[in-house]
């Protein structure tokens, strides 16, 4: 049994399909970075309609790290996929008296950091919980993204995007 939603997985495989992004023809890069990721875990927002889904990532003192300068997960602490939108039968005032609609922002899922290569998820629709484990020998994905210098034109930083499988067990 899997406790993800199955338009969560199917956001996912849209996600793995648009963030591949490549700015000119690859060369040799002056600066290439490898980012390893869990394959739960996608970097830029993704937006539908007026619903936006995102990660966070937290640090151990609860802060939020910035996912695009993260070259692995070991100063992470855990992560939340939060689900925004705007709930437009419920309003409230600005200060100047205009009524706005009331804008949500809700965890879906949060993956605590046990170890290294162990994850616990916590479905809260369900009240599910799981554990995931990485497996860094099998890569689901890969990304890249290929920056080129404007002034140029030469490739000036590439960035790999690796995503790594992952195991369930339940409790």
């Amino acid at each position: 049994m899997t406790i993800f939603l199955p338009e969560v997985m199917k956001i996912k495989w849209l996600v793995s399909s648009i963030v591949v992004l490549l700015i000119g023809a690859p060369a040799i890069a002056q600066h290439t970075v490898v980012y390893e990721r869990p394959d739960f875990f996608w970097d830029a927002p993704v937006k539908i309609k007026d619903t936006t889904l995102i990660y966070l990532c937290y640090d151990k003192r609860d802060s939020v790290i910035n996912a695009d300068t993260l070259r692995n997960f070991d100063n992470v602490k855990y992560i939340s996929l939060f689900k925004r939108y705007t709930d437009y039968a419920h309003k409230y005032k600005e200060k100047d008296g205009t009524e706005k609609p009331l804008p949500i922002s809700k965890i879906i899922y949060r993956y605590d950091k046990l170890s290294r290569a162990r994850w616990m998820v916590v479905d809260y629709a369900t009240n599910k919980m799981a554990e995931l484990t990485e497996l860094p020998q099998q890569v689901t994905k890969t990304d890249s993204v290929v920056v080129e210098d404007p002034i140029t034109g030469k490739t000036a930083i590439s960035r790999i995007y690796r995503y790594h499988a992952h195991k369930m067990s339940e409790y």
